[in-house]
């Protein structure tokens, strides 16, 4: 098969001590470019800040003399609303809580109850100071969960082999977990799938177990990729295993580093298709926080900050994934949702929803 003969290429230029993988450095720079990204969208949002609450100072004010109409109230809720979502996105989730209660304050059957006034003025006058504390870590972490290590499962009674595995597995980015019969796989792919899979064909566990084995995981869990290693280089066997949907046939002979860079491969190869989101928000700077800290882990990014130009959009674009702030004017993204499904052509796409 294609991967077995690069496999075997790779015996002969690639060693044990070979250098940090393209995949990996890639993966460091990508991180690296995403929170260089988030600071900088911080710091840009930061110096408009201001002008950015002065409208609820106008409502206030207005508020407070009787003559707050509902053009500026709604303008103020709309800010809030947007609030909501860029502060919780550039990591002031206090921010964010305090938006949100400006947002529920500004609401037409809460503005004129009483106390309204003070308690928006109080809340106004905290955001401004939102910036005298420090961001939290929830970019790191989200970054570095978008980036964690992808896992591999090896099933196997050959301790030996399995440990060498194990040992450079770090270098291709994967996390290997080790398993010596098939019940105890069974109970790992429960608790948290693999994914990608390696099993030992040449077992004492019978090969008909393990064939009967890759049955049950083809029809369970199909998403996970399954290479299969062997001592036995039979025809036989190959057949057999590709039969069952298995990505790829290995020697148990080729050395522990072109085991893994066969399985790094065949991972580079399922999740190398570059995806195109098109998300939709009427916050700009929500818009260009997402498209910034997504570009750089591969995705197309589309923004739409008009839902009137929604379906011109959707239909130029033509996007795998679609995301849609909940609460919008002109049209909701519930509602834009609800048109996208009653299109047999798009009834299909998957579409996540931004919510306060």
């Amino acid at each position: 098969s294609q991967l077995t003969t690069e496999s075997a290429k790779s015996q002969e230029t690639v060693s044990a001590e070979s250098s940090q993988p393209t995949e990996e450095v890639d993966k460091n720079l990508a991180r690296t470019k995403v929170l260089s990204v988030v600071a900088e969208i911080r710091a840009k949002f930061q110096a408009t800040f201001t002008e950015n609450v002065e409208i609820f100072e106008r409502a206030i004010a207005s508020l407070e003399i009787g003559t707050l109409d509902n053009k500026l109230r709604q303008e103020a809720q709309d800010q809030a609303h947007k609030l909501v979502g860029s502060l919780g996105t550039l990591g002031f989730p206090k921010g964010s809580e305090l938006a949100r209660q400006l947002e529920h304050l500004f609401k037409v059957e809460n503005i004129l109850n009483p106390g309204a006034a003070p308690q928006i003025e109080v809340l106004v006058n905290l955001l401004q100071h939102i910036f005298d504390l420090p961001p939290t870590e929830s970019d790191n972490q989200a970054v570095s969960g978008v980036a964690e290590q992808r896992r591999l499962l090896i099933i196997d009674d050959d301790t030996l082999l399995s440990d060498r595995i194990e040992i450079a597995a770090s270098d291709w980015g994967l996390q290997v977990e080790v398993t010596h019969s098939l019940q105890g796989a069974r109970n790992l792919i429960f608790q948290q799938p693999p994914d990608a899979i390696l099993l030992d064909l040449s077992s004492p566990e019978t090969k008909e177990n393990r064939l009967a084995f890759l049955a049950e995981l083809r029809r369970q869990k199909p998403e996970i990729l399954v290479m299969v290693i062997s001592e036995h280089n039979q025809l036989s066997d190959r057949v057999e295993v590709a039969r069952l949907g298995t990505s790829g046939f290995l020697s148990k002979s080729i050395p522990p580093v072109d085991l893994l860079k066969a399985v790094a491969l065949l991972l580079d190869q399922t999740g190398s298709v570059e995806a195109k989101v098109m998300v939709v928000d009427d916050d700009v700077h929500l818009l260009a926080a997402l498209k910034m800290i997504l570009q750089p882990w591969g995705f197309q990014i589309t923004t739409l900050d008009e839902p009137q130009n929604f379906w011109e959009v959707l239909e130029a674009t033509s996007p795998d994934l679609l995301i849609l702030d909940v609460e919008m004017p002109s049209y909701s993204g519930i509602e834009l949702c609800l048109a996208v499904r009653n299109d047999l052509r798009w009834s299909q796409l998957p579409v996540l929803f931004l919510t306060a």
